[in-house]
């Protein structure tokens, strides 16, 4: 029982950081005007009238289409697009020793292993009905689409593993019989809606929405609109409040009882 209580406590104080990180993303996101580029540049341009060149920061959100000259092409997707994160694991299954009565007794287990995986992302702009801003997209939370989600059966022990643009040599020992492989990618396209919640500065000599200096503030690229965003943070706030008082409260009375009953 107390290592049941000793578990809910730890769930709760993570649920805790939860409610945390994402009342301040939600905050962030609610206190942050919206401009359009056009507006970002006469901004900037008046910072760097009366300050100089290399003074412009604000954080702020924009709101528009992805364009890019130079996309990306997804390694498993083939999607042209500005970012994408893919994996792919090797699901398996061996067999272990496990001892009842002191008896060696051989059984079967599931497993699984990341044996390929990359993250690449290009700055790309976003287009509204004003203009256009450079986004560096290094270091945000990105919040794409799913492209690829498949498993495909195991086939051969050698050979190269293909799929899309990827490909991998394969050379699987007889310990484990391998049951397939599962590759999963995000992706942010191009010429999608898109809202970034950054920092605009202009300290590179170019002006661009990127990670702001301030690790209090949110960095956040999402395909969804910033009302869906809200809904959905507001109730990740809700459930991990009720998973800390929860957690705590029934873990603690667990671990106490536990104690007084000496049930270790």
């Amino acid at each position: 029982m107390i290592y049941v209580g000793i578990f809910l406590v730890v769930l709760g104080i993570v649920s805790i950081f939860i409610n945390v990180f994402n009342k301040r993303k939600l905050f962030n996101i609610k206190a942050t005007q919206t401009f359009k580029a056009k507006d970002i540049y006469d901004l900037c341009e008046s910072v760097k009238e009366e300050i100089g060149p290399g003074s412009f920061n604000k954080v702020l959100e924009v709101k528009g289409f992805i364009r890019s000259d130079n996309p990306l092409i997804a390694e498993l997707s083939g999607q042209e697009c500005v970012y994408y994160s893919m994996k792919v694991t090797r699901e398996y299954e061996e067999k272990y020793t496990a001892y009842e009565n002191n008896r060696p007794v051989t059984r079967t287990r599931r497993g699984s292993e990341i044996i390929s995986s990359n993250t690449q992302s290009v700055h790309f702009y976003v287009e509204d009905d004003t203009g256009k801003i450079l986004v560096n997209p290094n270091d945000a939370s990105i919040d794409g689409i799913k492209s690829v989600d498949r498993f495909e059966p195991h086939t051969s022990n050698t050979g190269t593993l293909r799929f899309g643009n990827f490909s991998l040599p394969i050379s699987i020992s007889s310990g484990s019989r391998t049951l397939g492989y599962r590759y999963v990618e995000e992706i942010i396209p191009i010429n999608r809606r898109v809202y970034v919640l950054g920092e605009a500065s202009d300290s590179s000599g170019e002006l661009m929405v990127q990670k702001p200096k301030d690790k209090k503030e949110t960095f956040l690229i999402s395909l969804r609109s910033e009302e869906e965003i809200i809904a959905s943070t507001e109730k990740i706030v809700k459930l991990s409040l009720i998973g800390a008082i929860l957690g705590l409260s029934i873990g603690i009375i667990l671990i106490v009882i536990s104690i007084i009953n000496n049930d270790f």
